[in-house]
């Protein structure tokens, strides 16, 4: 496995090096502020306003949280031809320039695979997109199309490939934290997105609030409907939270990591896990059997992390 100092040097990001790095979401952002702390880059650095849920503000408060410089474009899901043709003026001149380096969020993304062919740089990354790059290594290793990957994931290489680990310490290193009786809930909007039921979700909710040490707090996923946050609270009798910025970094400004973690599946759960090892984080998966094509993947994963628990009982109810 390589680390951040022993790649090849004609490959290795250098002080000072140029580099475009295009992100679309704030856990992305923190995976560009790692490369920018670690190599001290002169970097370009393009934030991609996608209009869906809260996407857009957690990037921007992420951004200023973090204190670096960017660009925000305006080019959202479902209007992107249009706000394409306002964005031009903005976008053009920074992809036309040469870089060293170009740092891409997500793998699967048709924009940024779009954005990709009109620059020129010397070398390519993919920044990590969470529970995404294990799809994404899959997909590589079937089609044989190899990136190059900087990933908080413990991910082994793929032949030909060259992949920077590490564990967000960066992000870490920005605060002192000390772990606390708080428990939280990272929800996701499964129900929304009809991947399983509402009363798996409760249930699983439900064996949570009685199994934390203290009262349980919910963090919103940014696409979750508010409505049915506020039937959940007014259920369960939990705090809701709504972090100004990803939850990763969330914690680390205010100081204080919870002891006890829950989520069906979520990014914030793993990364989590990766960032703090004070913390047990346990997940759910049993109602994503059959929906999520990559959950065997996903959940052999979480084995390998020694502070994560994987139950599969709870939720797993009849159709």
């Amino acid at each position: 496995m390589n680390t951040w100092s022993d790649i090849s040097t004609d490959k290795m990001p250098k002080p000072g090096d140029r580099a475009l790095i295009i992100v679309e979401s704030s856990f992305q952002l923190l995976c560009a502020y790692e490369v920018i702390s670690r190599y001290r880059l002169n970097y370009v650095l393009v934030l991609r306003m996608t209009g869906v849920g809260r996407n857009d503000e957690q990037l921007l408060q992420t951004a200023s949280a973090l204190g670096v410089s960017c660009v925000p474009i305006v080019a959202r899901v479902h209007r992107l031809a249009a706000d394409m043709l306002w964005a031009g003026p903005k976008l053009l001149p920074l992809l036309m320039r040469r870089y060293q380096h170009l740092f891409l969020g997500s793998y699967f993304s048709r924009f940024l695979r779009m954005l990709r062919r009109g620059v020129q740089a010397r070398h390519t990354w993919i920044l990590d997109d969470g529970l995404a790059t294990l799809e994404a290594q899959a997909d590589m290793a079937k089609s044989g199309r190899i990136q190059d990957l900087a990933t908080c994931l413990e991910l082994p290489e793929l032949p030909g490939q060259t992949i920077l680990h590490h564990k967000l310490e960066s992000i870490v290193g920005l605060n002192p934290i000390e772990y606390t009786d708080r428990s939280l809930f990272i929800g996701q909007p499964f129900v929304e997105l009809d991947m399983m039921r509402a009363r798996d979700y409760e249930d699983i909710l439900a064996f949570s609030r009685e199994t934390s040490k203290s009262r349980l707090t919910y963090i919103p996923h940014r696409a979750e409907s508010a409505e049915r946050i506020a039937g959940l609270q007014r259920a369960f009798d939990m705090d809701i939270h709504y972090p100004p910025t990803c939850i990763e970094l969330d914690l680390v400004r205010n100081g204080e990591v919870p002891r006890q973690t829950f989520s069906v599946m979520s990014t914030a759960a793993f990364t989590i896990a990766r960032m703090f090892p004070g913390t047990t984080v346990t997940i759910f998966p049993a109602p994503l059997e059959g929906v999520d094509p990559q959950q065997r993947e996903t959940v052999d994963y979480a084995r390998t992390i020694s502070n994560m628990r994987i139950n599969e009982l709870v939720g797993a109810g009849a159709p």
